[in-house]
């Protein structure tokens, strides 16, 4: 008899619903490149056409210059179009610039300027600093009280939180001789003999010569952050905003 459509085996009449399933991964892997590229290329257009000018940041001498040059070279290599410029000064003049709309982003220290958009991105031991041979500098660690008792060279009250809570936390109050607003003042005269005093670990990278440098006990830090003036920083600040963020998390 002629053979009915019903009688073929049944895998000559169903095709593999495995091979059909990987041939629709494969498109739909090519539609999601396609589209990410579309997109890429959208956000790049949109920052050129954006900005015309400069990201404005504010910045504390640390960052200034252990982070930034590196940040902001490779972010002009992508954009080059995106110039910058630096305010440079101490958490006061910082949380002023942040309050008058003055930067688009900041490097601050928690706890940052109320109202602002804050993105925690490093811990930052604090170190004690010390002129070579100080009887201090003879064991592993520096304790907090004993610096305490030390003629101490500080940073002016205003840019000095970080170093001040360690003391609170002891209930120790320090006996301050020298007050500068300048980082590198510190450690120039902590090298002359005439002080010792406690420095954020990034700070003194690089500049330690003529100083002992120990960690204190107990252990202080400051958490530095990325602080935006607004919640809305336009394209290119946000844009470095994110790349700041990831460069920190690789680069530290």
């Amino acid at each position: 008899r002629r053979s009915s459509p019903t009688d073929e085996p049944t895998e000559r009449r169903v095709r593999n619903p495995m091979t059909f399933t990987n041939t629709f991964k494969r498109k739909v892997c090519r539609v999601i490149a396609a589209l990410a590229a579309v997109a890429c290329t959208m956000s790049l257009a949109a920052c050129g056409a954006d900005e015309t000018g400069k990201i404005r940041i504010g910045t504390f001498t640390s960052v200034a210059t252990h982070w930034l040059p590196a940040m902001m070279m490779q972010f002009q290599q992508a954009y080059p179009q995106v110039d910058f410029q630096l305010f440079n000064g101490d958490y006061h003049d910082i949380d002023t610039w942040l309050g008058a709309g003055s930067v688009d982003l900041a490097f601050t220290t928690l706890p940052a300027r109320p109202g602002c958009s804050c993105v925690p991105l490093y811990e930052d031991a604090l170190a004690a600093v010390l002129p070579k041979g100080h009887p201090l500098a003879a064991g592993p660690v520096c304790p907090v009280e004993e610096l305490a008792k030390e003629p101490f060279i500080s940073l002016l009250e205003s840019s000095n939180h970080d170093v001040r809570r360690a003391f609170r936390a002891l209930s120790v109050k320090p006996n301050i001789r020298f007050e500068t607003k300048d980082d590198y003042a510190v450690i120039a005269m902590v090298r002359q003999g005439l002080g010792v005093s406690i420095m954020p670990s990034l700070l003194l990278r690089g500049n330690t010569d003529g100083v002992e440098i120990r960690p204190i006990d107990p252990p202080a830090s400051r958490t530095i952050a990325l602080a935006a003036a607004s919640d809305a920083p336009g394209p290119a600040a946000s844009r470095f905003a994110e790349f700041a963020v990831k460069w920190v998390r690789e680069n530290t």
